[in-house]
């Protein structure tokens, strides 16, 4: 027999991961114009429809008592009314969003200061009288993620159709957590994540229309997706361990000596996931060297490396368990060779066979029938009032057994709806788009003796700097972001500060990589002369 161990290969789909709000599903669904000068920028907000027209009501949603009167709240007539209003308010957000400062500009603190009231007021308010302190009090701290200018990160996206699937979602209001309490929600998800599957031309054996057991499911958050996949690798790994240790091994002893691994570039939710698990001590950062075309840094883990750190752990009377690659890792969006890293994880592999661990490879996909079993079997808690006669009979599954939180949202109405008004064709030339404003920002980059890139452009990220100090490049940075023109994060890249232009939104177009840049080179000159 062959020798045993673990390793759970967990894909983190950076770019395109599917999380509570689909993200990466429709990137670049929000957004819309920009001014050119920073100075032009002010705090004016779009107004709601006038206070007091024919079409919406002076007096508090549920009548002139709100929820401690005698109002009807089943009456839905204030809600038609001011309803068809929060519709126009978001579509005039959407259209004059470009007359704000793409960051907040407020203070910590601000908000507290301005919301004097301790309590929640005896009576209800007019609703006019709510939205004018939205205005007020909450816009101007908002940072708009949906603006054409907001390169930080991957936005958010938003769009029309995601909109609506949401009020159709929030009037549902159902709680999926087991077929039973909603079969639709239940259905759905699996239809959907299958879709996306061959969207993405995934093999049928991760679909659960496959035939292997497969399936999907829509976590909470990327964060979640992680924590699920650690805890699924530790349960499987104390499920063999337990085989061939000695009796009297405490679960506890054997959790100390589980290693997981991830290069230094991995999502900041390994790390957490892992201290969740109580492996967090037990996680190895491995560096990210060599060079990629052009002798640009690649930031990708080695698949060398991670055999080498692998055999040592082993030798020390240590199981490797758990190994994360990145497809687009946050900082440089670098690609880490997954068929190289999954061919290193085979042979430390535990499993009942070293071709089913080599398909366990894709978060939050699940391929094979033990992928389920081991994901169950971390999370399932089944007390007799979540029992239904389909669970108990294994004819449905109920997605409270592949998450942390027991309730959960009907996320796949929204993806459905969007899908289905774009479709696979406009979603596809979207994100095509934006990889091309990202190539030609980058161009700009290269063209310009003042600046280098620091690591090859991909999914429309450019990680780039300016050739001086890092706190030269912080300044630059600060400047930009403070005259509220554009909003880009930075990071650092074996000691030094980077910048980092990620371009995804949907009416971001070639004029507003233009304006950038050319801030960019005006700021980096007045930063020069400045001495830094």
């Amino acid at each position: 027999m062959t020798r045993r161990r673990t390793t759970l290969l967990a894909l983190l789909l950076g770019w395109c991961a599917v999380d509570a709000s689909a993200k990466g599903v429709v990137q670049a669904l929000a957004g819309l114009v920009v001014g050119v000068v920073a100075g032009r920028f002010s705090q004016r907000v779009p107004r709601l429809r006038p206070a007091g027209s024919a079409d919406e009501p002076r007096r508090p949603l549920f009548g002139a008592e709100g929820w401690e009167g005698e109002a009807d709240v089943s009456d839905w007539e204030p809600f038609r009314l001011l309803g068809r209003s929060m519709v126009d308010y978001i579509a005039d957000y959407y259209q004059g969003v470009e007359s704000l400062p793409v960051r907040a500009i407020v203070e910590p603190g601000y908000l507290k200061k301005r919301l004097t009231q301790r309590e929640f007021p005896t009576k209800g308010e007019v609703w006019s009288d709510i939205m004018a302190d939205v205005e007020s009090h909450i816009m101007p701290g908002i940072t708009h993620w949906q603006h054409p200018r907001f390169f930080a990160w991957y936005p958010a996206a938003s769009s029309p159709p995601a909109i609506l699937g949401d009020m159709l979602a929030s009037m549902f209001n159902v709680i999926g957590f087991s077929w039973e309490a909603s079969p639709a929600s239940t259905e759905l998800e699996t239809v959907v994540l299958d879709q996306l599957g061959r969207a993405v031309d995934l093999p049928e054996a991760f679909l659960s229309s496959g035939g292997g057991g497969g399936g999907g499911v829509i976590q909470g958050s990327a964060s979640e997706s992680t924590l699920v996949a650690v805890l699924a690798a530790r349960t499987r790994a104390l499920k063999h361990m337990r085989r061939r240790s000695p009796a009297g091994v405490s679960d506890s002893e054997l959790l100390a000596k589980m290693t997981l691994y991830a290069s230094d570039q991995a999502h900041s939710s390994v790390q957490k996931a892992a201290n969740i698990a109580g492996l967090g001590s037990n996680l190895r950062l491995i560096p990210t060297r060599g060079s990629g075309e052009d002798g640009q840094r690649c930031y990708t883990l080695d698949a060398g490396e991670l055999s080498e750190a692998m055999r040592e752990d082993e030798a020390a009377g240590l199981t490797p368990v758990f190994v994360s690659a990145n497809v687009g890792s946050t900082n440089t969006c670098a690609v880490d060779p997954v068929r190289s890293l999954g061919e290193a994880c085979r042979s430390f592999s535990t499993g009942e066979s070293t071709e089913e661990e080599g398909s366990e490879t894709l978060v939050p996909w699940l391929h094979v029938d033990a992928a389920s079993a081991y994901l169950v079997d971390a999370l399932s808690v089944t007390p007799e009032i979540l029992r239904s006669k389909e669970y108990n009979s294994n004819q449905v599954s109920d997605f409270r057994d592949w998450q942390v939180p027991l309730g959960r949202k009907f996320r796949s109405l929204k993806i459905w709806l969007t899908m289905r008004a774009f479709g696979l064709e406009k979603v596809r030339g979207l994100i095509r788009r934006h990889t091309q404003l990202a190539g030609e920002f980058e161009a700009m980059v290269e063209q310009d003796d003042r600046f280098e890139i620091v690591a090859p452009a991909r999914f429309g990220l450019v990680c780039f700097r300016l050739k001086a100090s890092c706190a030269a490049n912080e300044e630059l940075r600060s400047r930009i972001v403070a005259s509220g023109l554009a909003f880009f994060s930075s990071t650092k890249l074996e000691g030094r500060t980077c910048l980092r232009v990620s371009v995804g939104g949907l009416a971001t177009e070639m004029r507003h990589i233009r304006d950038l840049w050319g801030a960019l080179g005006r700021t980096a000159d007045a930063v020069t002369a400045d001495g830094f």
